[in-house]
């Protein structure tokens, strides 16, 4: 007889469920179970929040990975390091390009500074000539 009256009692509850958002407990120990209950399901959806946020930024880091290695196709060493600088620091991405960036960065510097000494050279040869013209 207890037993029949606690599933006409879960069976209410479900139906009240359905009907309302909220089903007040009827006993310390349903009121214990809803709490376990919402706990767990409450652990359960972060983490899945949590997966679903980190597979997002991996998702984003490959596709920065994808135009950078199109960036540098074109020759366009300076767009594929910005684009890499926006990977998530602490990623696998940004860990597994972290040699190849120390080296891309070192490069974009050398082209610059032989920019600027091949400038300087053609001022100094274009003075070294205006003057023997004089």
């Amino acid at each position: 007889a207890a037993a029949a009256a606690a599933a006409e009692t879960a069976a209410a509850d479900v139906a009240d469920a359905d009907a309302t958002p909220m089903v007040v407990a009827r006993s310390p120990a349903q009121a214990m179970w809803s709490s376990v209950l919402a706990a767990a399901y409450a652990r359960i959806r972060m983490v899945d929040s949590d997966v679903m946020q980190v597979r997002a930024a991996h998702e984003t880091d490959f596709r920065r990975v994808d135009r950078a290695l199109r960036y540098t196709e074109r020759g366009d060493l300076v767009s594929a390091v910005r684009e890499l600088k926006q990977l998530q620091p602490q990623g696998l991405c940004a860990h597994v390009v972290s040699d190849w960036m120390r080296a891309a960065t070192a490069r974009i510097a050398l082209d610059a500074l032989a920019t600027v000494a091949t400038a300087d050279a053609q001022i100094q040869a274009r003075r070294v000539a205006s003057a023997a013209a004089l």
